[in-house]
C-alpha cells in the first residue's frame, strides 16, 4: 500500500482530467512538483487556506471517482500479481536459468504498464 500522498499524485495521473484546470494545476504542483502552499497561493494570488481548500475539494473529487472505477485499485493488484510472477519464477529457477529469463521477465514487465 502507498502513502497517503503518493496515492494522491497516483489518483491525479488517473483522474486528473475530470478535475477543473485551477483543481489540476494546484494539484500538480503540489503532488507532483513539490511546491509549498505558499508557493501556490503566491503564484495564484490566493490565500494559502484558499490553496489547501481546493487541494481537498479535488482529494474528495478524486477518491469519488476512484470508489467508483477503482483504476487505482486495479493497477496495485496487477502490480502484486506481477510482483508474484517475478517471485515464483526467481524460486522455482537457479540463478544461471533466471538470468537467461530476464529479458522475458522485461517484456512482461512492460505488458503491466
Amino acid at each position: 500500500m502507498i502513502d497517503e500522498y503518493a496515492r494522491n499524485g497516483s489518483l491525479l495521473e488517473l483522474y486528473g482530467k475530470l478535475l477543473t484546470d485551477k483543481q489540476r494545476e494546484i494539484m500538480e504542483l503540489y503532488y507532483l512538483e513539490n511546491w509549498s502552499l505558499a508557493e501556490i497561493a503566491e503564484y495564484f494570488r490566493i490565500s494559502r487556506q484558499g490553496v489547501y481548500d481546493i487541494l481537498q475539494r479535488a482529494v474528495r473529487q478524486l477518491n469519488f471517482y476512484e470508489g467508483k472505477l477503482g483504476l487505482l485499485k486495479k493497477e496495485e493488484q496487477r502490480q502484486q500479481t506481477l510482483n508474484t510472477i517475478i517471485q515464483d519464477i526467481r524460486k522455482t529457477f537457479n540463478s544461471k536459468e533466471y538470468l537467461k529469463l530476464q529479458p522475458f521477465l522485461e517484456q512482461i514487465k512492460n505488458l503491466f504498464e
